[in-house]
This record gives structure tokens, sequence and C-alpha cells, in this order.
């Protein structure tokens, strides 16, 4: 987002009104989306329906250059706001595709299975049953964390809303 608004801020004072709606729409993501902790707030759904990323290329598009380096600056500035919105929608997509419950549920049952087989037939001492909690605890922890960070705006480890504070302050102002 900081290198579009840079690449807009090359080509002119008509891209300012392109440039408030980039920097909209940061204030809109981090007063909608992300709390201070990173959670997600209910505005994700609100953060789908904008297309604001839509609306810039639209209006870039109306832009004329005139020289060489101005259509090489506008090429730079519309593959970035291209690649914003290939990005935009790859979080959407992750955001909404969930880790199916009966694989969760399956994966858990066989491994339950699995060390249950192995706590049978290990030899009864603490060497071995030692082994057996750190290997269950070591599996456990990797099945936690593969469901949160299925769930990132919302689980343990959370989405930093520092990246989206830190463009804005580097966006310059209007």
């Amino acid at each position: 987002m900081i290198q579009l608004d840079r690449a807009l801020a090359h080509l002119g004072p008509e891209t300012a009104p392109i440039r408030g709606q980039l920097r909209e729409s940061v204030e809109f993501t981090l007063a909608t989306v992300l709390t201070q902790d990173g959670a997600s707030k209910e505005g994700t759904d609100e953060f789908e329906r904008r297309s604001w990323i839509d609306n810039i290329q639209q209006r870039m598009r109306a832009l004329k250059s005139s020289t060489e380096a101005e259509r090489q600056i506008y090429n730079e500035a519309y593959q970035l706001a291209t690649d914003l919105a290939r990005n935009r929608w790859k979080l959407i997509e992750q955001h909404q595709s969930a880790l199916p419950t009966p694989f969760f549920v399956i994966l858990l049952c066989w491994l339950g299975l699995l060390f249950t087989t192995f706590a049978l037939f290990a030899p009864r001492n603490g060497t071995a049953i030692t082994v057996l909690l750190i290997c269950a605890l070591s599996m456990s922890s990797a099945l936690f964390l593969i469901h949160d960070l299925n769930q990132v705006p919302n689980g343990l480890i959370r989405l930093s809303p520092a990246p989206l504070q830190k463009a804005l302050e580097l966006m310059e102002p209007l």
C-alpha cells in the first residue's frame, strides 16, 4: 500500500482522490477488521463487501500518462493495485475456508488409537512413559497449531495491526 501510494504520488496531483481512497481503506480496515491486539472484529463481512481496490483500479484506468516515464510509473502502480486485489481475495478465501471437522476428528481418533497401542506394548518403566507423554504432547501441540493457524484472526496467533498502522503513518497526508 505504501508503494502504491508513493507511485500514485509520483504521477501527480490528479491522483490525490485515489490516494485519499487508499488511505481511507487502510483506516477502514484498522477500524473495522482488526482490534489493537490483532483479533478480528465482526467487520470482516463489511471488509469483504467493500470493493475499495476495484474502485482504485477503475479510477487508475481513467488516468492519462503523457510521457514514457509516467507510463512506466502507471504500469508499476497498476501492477501493485492488482497484487493488492489478489492478496485481498486470498485473505478473504483463507478466512472462510475452515479445517473440515470430520478430518480433525478422524485424525484425533487415529492418533489416540496409535498412542494407546504404543502404551499397550511399551514396557512399564519411567523412560517409556516419559517418551510417550512427550510424543503425545508434541502431537497435540502440532494439532493445536494447525487448528489455531486455520483461525488466524481469532485464534491464539493473531494478525498484528502494526503493519497497517505503519502504512498509514508513511502514507503522505494529502
